[in-house]
């Protein structure tokens, strides 16, 4: 039975050190009262789809977060602000603190000309802001969000049966949100959410997934994107 009170952190990790300072800085973030948390650390993962298929079946958390393990909690109110945003729109399904008003036809959503959110980029004590257009009401309803961090208050298969690998597995979950009827937003955010450490990012693999992608999805975006 799904408890509604309960949200969980599910992380794919390969970094103990990097993943117990993110672990610490949720711990010291505010909880609501009445509310539990839970982690579920995948490791050793063929993919990232695959390991947060794995989480979610594990708990029976309402509200799952999907974080990255180099993230670091900014907001220690973040838990309330999103908790008061999910139940206030029974309609959003799936949050994350950046991402594209409409999809690009490339399928990669920095290229896109209208963007919302913001979030720290660096290491702590050094981090800048990455910011986007910033949202004035309680949230932006946009065609994607990055993968960083995820959000839900439903759940929803992600779809490691096309993305066997390390991309895209983030905006193909987001185009699952909206064909289920959910919406898909970017909050405003008092101060940054999140802090994403720096680190080289590989594109290993990209290209065969970005084709995947446009494969299966480029029907949602070809008559409304840019």
């Amino acid at each position: 039975m799904i408890d509604d009170h309960k949200i969980c952190f599910i992380y794919c990790a390969n970094n103990d050190h990097i993943l117990l300072e993110s672990i610490r800085s949720v711990t010291a973030s505010y909880l609501p009262g009445g509310y539990k948390t839970e982690n579920r650390i995948i490791k050793n993962a063929s993919g990232i789809a695959k390991a947060y298929n794995d989480g979610m079946y594990s708990s029976n958390a309402k509200f799952k977060i999907y974080l990255h393990q180099d993230i670091i909690i900014n907001n220690p109110n973040f838990l309330k602000e999103l908790l008061i945003l999910f139940l206030k729109y029974p309609k959003l399904g799936l949050l994350g603190v950046s991402g594209p008003k409409l999809m690009p036809l490339s399928g990669y959503w920095p290229h896109a000309p209208v963007c919302y959110g913001k979030f720290l980029w660096g290491e702590p004590g050094a981090a800048v802001p990455l910011a986007w257009n910033e949202v004035t009401a309680d949230y932006e309803p946009v065609q994607a969000v990055d993968g960083i961090a995820m959000i839900t208050q439903y759940d929803l298969p992600w779809r490691d049966d096309i993305f066997k690998g390390w991309h895209f597995y983030d905006i193909s979950q987001s185009f699952e949100f909206i064909k289920a009827g959910y919406d898909v937003g970017v909050p405003r955010q008092s101060s940054p959410w999140f802090l994403h450490r720096q680190h080289e990012v590989s594109m290993a693999g990209y290209e065969p997934e970005q084709q995947l992608f446009l494969a299966h999805y480029g029907y949602l975006i070809q008559f409304n994107a840019c």
